[in-house]
């Protein structure tokens, strides 16, 4: 587990691999989460997640799976959902990073209880630049999600259109973060083919930073 400040926001990681391990995942987001209190409440960070599934094994890696637990991607994404993502609203988090999917793709702020947004980007023009924006409560009650896996290997086309899916792109690159205040945090998928162009440019805005 890891945990770090970052511009005034509170930045913390776990990785799991497979439907087995999720359980221990949780436990780790919950000591990194702190008591649900006051800290929770008013230090939104960032979560980065990522996985494999237990089928995806290799050579010397120590990789079992529970009795009866569904080692495919639609089990592990299942067992995400299931153990992590009410984690996720109950400490708060503002943003979360997720892997393995060889693509990059940016979710609405996702409710897993509801199965619906609880809120979409609004576009701001800046000096002839659009920027996804979202503005959030203090404790925001979903985070928004990004899917970046995006830095070489061949892509895994499976997007389906979902409704919570904002932006799908079937390009190489990766994210560049820069949190301007304890208010203010900005992201950019930037392309490594073709000359660091910007292909999906964010923001989170919060009203305050704890």
């Amino acid at each position: 587990e890891m945990r770090s400040e970052f511009g005034g926001w509170c930045k913390a990681a776990a990785a799991s691999r497979g439907v087995d391990e999720l359980e221990a995942a949780a436990g780790t987001w919950r000591s990194v989460g702190g008591d649900g209190g006051e800290e929770a409440g008013h230090r939104p960070g960032l979560i980065d997640s990522s996985y494999g599934s237990c089928d995806a094994c290799h050579g010397g890696d120590n990789c079992t799976c529970t009795e009866g637990a569904d080692p495919s991607d639609l089990g592990v994404m299942a067992a995400l959902q299931r153990e992590i993502g009410p984690l996720l609203e109950e400490y708060r988090v503002d943003l979360a990073f997720w892997g393995h999917n060889h693509v990059y793709q940016r979710h609405c702020a996702y409710n897993y209880a509801t199965g619906e947004c609880t809120m979409r980007s609004a576009p701001l023009e800046v000096n002839g630049s659009t920027i996804a924006v979202y503005e959030q409560p203090m404790c925001p009650p979903s985070p928004v999600h990004i899917v970046v896996g995006a830095a070489g290997a061949d892509f895994t086309r499976n997007s389906n259109n979902a409704s919570y899916s904002e932006v799908v792109l079937y390009e190489h690159g990766f994210v560049q973060l820069h949190a301007a205040n304890s208010t203010f945090l900005e992201g950019k998928f930037i392309d490594v083919v073709h000359g660091s162009v910007v292909l999906d440019h964010f923001a989170l805005v919060r009203q305050s930073g704890g």
